[in-house]
Order: C-alpha cells, then structure tokens, then sequence
C-alpha cells in the first residue's frame, strides 16, 4: 500500500508540474473535468447475526483509491459528480456463535456520487459540499466450519457525506480535499457458519480521505 500511495503521489506530481507548463489556458476554478487520488482511514462495524447467536466484527484499516469527477459552476454554487474506486485493507476475526472461527475481510470500495458545494475566496477557490450516491464493497466471509468457507461477494449500499476542496500553489491545475463518507450496506446474507445455514451481516463504514485532484 505505501509503494501505491507513493506512486499515485508521483502521478500527480509529474503531470501537476507538466500542466502548469503547458500552453493552453489554465481551467477554470471548479468548473470541467478531473482525476486524482486519495488516501484515508476507515472503520466498520459490522453486526454478525445467525440462528445460534450473534456478535460483532470491529474492523479498521486504510483505503487508497483514484478518483474522476466532472465540476459545473454556477456563481457561487458547485453541482458535479464523482466516480471513485479504492483498495480497502480493513479485517477482523472472532469465535462464531455456531463454533469455530470466523473472518471478514473488506478488500475494495467503489462509489458514484453526486456533490452540491457553496465556492467562496476572492476567486471562488475554495468549495464546501456534501455528496451522496451509492457504494458497492467487497467482501471476503470466512468459518472453518462452513463448507466450501471462504465466500466472496459483494454489497451494495447507499453513501453520504461531505467535505473541502481548495486549490494549491496558485495555479488552478491541481486542488486537495479532505472528506467524510459514511456509508451503509445493510443487512446481506452469507453462507453457512458453524452449525447454522444462513447469516445476516449488517455492514456500516466511516471513512476520513484526503486527496489531490488534478483539473483539465
């Protein structure tokens, strides 16, 4: 994950540094199309019940991801919508209500959201806005008493939240943000734990990013 991170970063950095060389006319604040990435912590409670028991997995870890996103303008107002996906390294373990042992592991998060934002600085380069939209993750269930244990699959889920976004080194070619998402899954049927043969795993995520965009 550190190795990804630095290489998005130098990414960014390159083409951040090429683009404010270039000929052609700086984009305007918060208004066309961009693409970056992002880094973060997120935490999750998932509720495990089944015809036995019940209990909980409290899982955290980090996410890195890429982002693209396409801004509109309006006076002080900002309309867009982004489309995101990320690596999760987030997991848990503990003893199953029906025996034995049981795993969930969280390995990757997309999102589609829309985002309504308030600009305001002497050039409209700062953004506060909220977002939402949905989320689909997936999910690596296992018991070593389940039969043909582990399980992939994936949920899908609706997302909200919000941030800010500001631009950096006085150019309008590349912005940072630092947002807030939470997100919930609901309840979503696995396989069979223990001695049971269903299992309802009710999924909430919070996650807290910072990243940078770069604006065409």
């Amino acid at each position: 994950m550190k190795r990804l991170g630095f290489c998005l970063l130098s990414f960014v950095v390159v083409f951040g540094f090429l683009a404010k060389r270039a000929d052609a006319q700086s984009p305007d604040y918060f208004n066309g199309l961009y693409a970056g990435f992002f880094t973060g912590y997120v935490g999750v409670d998932d509720n495990f019940d089944d015809t036995i028991g019940s209990a909980n997995f409290d899982m955290e870890g980090w996410i890195n991801g890429l982002t693209v996103g396409y801004n509109h303008k309006q006076d002080r107002f900002l309309i867009g919508v982004e489309v995101d996906g990320s690596i999760l390294e987030a997991g848990d373990r503990l003893a199953c209500p029906g025996g034995g042992t049981c795993e969930v592991e969280l390995s990757w998060l997309g999102t589609a959201r829309g985002r309504v934002g308030y600009l305001f600085g002497d050039q409209l380069e700062y953004a506060l806005y909220v977002t939402g939209g949905v989320a689909v993750v997936g999910v690596g269930f296992s018991a070593n008493l389940a039969p043909g244990s582990p399980f992939h699959y994936h949920e899908t889920g609706y997302v909200i939240g919000g941030g800010g976004e500001a631009y950096l080194f006085d150019t309008s070619w590349i912005s940072t943000k630092v947002e807030y998402l939470y997100i919930d899954f609901g309840d979503g049927k696995t396989s069979a734990t223990g001695t049971t043969t269903a299992a309802s795993l009710d999924l909430n995520m919070h996650i807290l990013k910072v990243g940078l965009n770069l604006h065409f």
